[in-house]
């Protein structure tokens, strides 16, 4: 059956179709309501985000989505990293330390931070810088002074070093002196040589040797010559004299000699001074004590301590004179003999370098006499105007030329000499680092700075 066709029916009505507005919204009602529909959505996000967070703070024990914002309970936390306590090298430990090299040091590195250093304690009790030790940077690097470990006793020590997360510690052992072994005490200082002694040639500058006449170099624990230069030749000691008049001095003072007063005469001082001799001066009338005297012979070379001291031992200059001849006959010397106590030039006041040298040995075994002639000053205690003497060779030679000093060892003792006959004159004592003994002689140089150059020459070349 055929559907009725509604087009055609509106045509046969002959007018168009109208349409009631209910039928048909408008586009203002359609955008409203597309409005209204927008934020109807956004307050339910609005409204179910917040019942989230709001459940999220109310939940604490809920881990977070930012781990920062809620502390972690206390049995999930990771545990707390202690520092590393500070320990010390391996290479530290072990170490030793004896006077057998006395100028040694001790040095213990440790792995904390130079920041971070603090203190330094042996044996618990803490040093002090600079004086006891120093403390460089890098990994702490401690160096414990020589003059510090001397004073500690010997065996086992603890180290610490402190620092602001710890203290690192070790041992070291402060061991016993290695004794030293010397030669058998003889009476005789005579000193030997043989086909061995090496012959010092004249110093020039195409070739080695000394610029003195007359020299020796003498190892005191052989009693041997090592080498030397005219060294049985006679010459003239000048000052060196006086290291003989010291010795027989010493030899016969007594006790309580050294504190008694001398008046130094007028006859001595005026002749001293008329033949222009060197010393440090007294007065005429003076009152000096025989100590006193000693040290102005030993240290200021002077002529009228010599003579007067000479006066005061034996009665009188020639008395003592012949006691000085004495002893270089029992020290068995056949070409040294002696016109007076002063060392001023006489024909026959004479010796010989390797004389001279048994001289200065027989005075190094008088402690007395050593010690005064390694005193580089001395200063008088009970004259009315206290005066220093001071060295003609630890203070003239050393300090005011600047002399250089042997390598290996130092000069201990000295005595100097100087006439217009006799040049220059040196008599040395040195003790090596090795423990050695030796003297050097050297006479008729042309001036102090030569004999300088010689006995720098003797002892850096020909002893160990």
């Amino acid at each position: 059956m055929e559907q009725p066709n509604p087009r055609r029916g509106r045509e046969q009505h002959g007018r168009p179709e109208h349409h009631h507005a209910a039928d048909s919204p408008s586009p203002m009602n359609f955008l409203w309501g597309l409005v209204l529909a927008l934020l109807t959505f956004l307050l339910i996000v609005i409204c179910v985000l917040s019942i989230h967070w709001i459940t999220k703070l109310s939940t604490p024990d809920t881990p977070s989505e930012n781990p920062g914002d809620v502390t972690p309970p206390d049995d999930e936390k990771p545990p707390i990293q202690e520092p590393t306590p500070p320990v010390m090298d391996p290479v530290s430990s072990g170490q030793s330390w004896s006077l057998d090299h006395p100028t040694a040091t001790l040095t213990f590195v440790s792995d904390a931070p130079f920041a971070e250093f603090k203190s330094v304690a042996v044996d618990g009790t803490a040093l002090v810088p600079t004086t006891d030790y120093t403390v460089r940077e890098g990994s702490t690097t401690v160096t414990l002074h020589a003059q510090y470990l001397a004073t500690l006793s010997v065996g086992v020590h603890t180290v610490e070093i402190h620092s602001e997360h710890g203290t690192a510690s070790t041992t070291f052992e402060i061991k016993e002196q290695t004794p030293v072994v010397k030669p058998p005490v003889t009476n005789s200082f005579l000193i030997s040589s043989d086909d061995n002694t090496i012959a010092l040639d004249k110093k020039t500058l195409d070739s080695d040797g000394v610029y003195s006449d007359y020299a020796i170099l003498v190892d005191l624990d052989k009693n041997y010559a090592v080498a030397g230069r005219g060294m049985d030749d006679r010459m003239y000691p000048a000052s060196m004299t006086k290291v003989m008049t010291l010795l027989v001095a010493s030899e016969h003072l007594k006790a309580g000699d050294m504190d008694q007063y001398v008046t130094m005469s007028a006859d001595v001082i005026n002749y001293m001074q008329s033949q222009n001799a060197s010393g440090f001066g007294f007065n005429i009338g003076e009152q000096v004590r025989v100590i006193d005297l000693m040290y102005a012979i030993a240290l200021e070379s002077d002529g009228a301590a010599s003579v007067q001291l000479a006066i005061y031992i034996a009665g009188s200059h020639e008395a003592f004179v012949q006691m000085m001849n004495e002893k270089a006959e029992s020290l068995g010397l056949i070409s040294t003999h002696f016109e007076n106590a002063t060392g001023l030039h006489h024909n026959k006041h004479v010796t010989t370098c390797r004389e001279m040298a048994t001289i200065m040995a027989a005075a190094m075994a008088n402690e007395q006499v050593k010690t005064m002639l390694s005193t580089k000053e001395y200063k008088t205690t009970t004259s009315l105007y206290p005066v220093t003497f001071k060295s003609t060779y630890f203070y003239d030679v050393v300090v005011e030329i600047g002399a250089y000093l042997p390598k290996n060892g130092s000069i201990v003792a000295a005595k100097t000499g100087k006439t217009d006959e006799a040049k220059c004159c040196l008599a040395t004592y040195y003790e090596s680092d090795t423990g050695g003994r030796y003297i050097v002689i050297t006479a008729r140089a042309n001036s102090q700075i030569l004999y300088i150059d010689d006995y720098l020459y003797l002892y850096d070349t020909f002893t160990k």
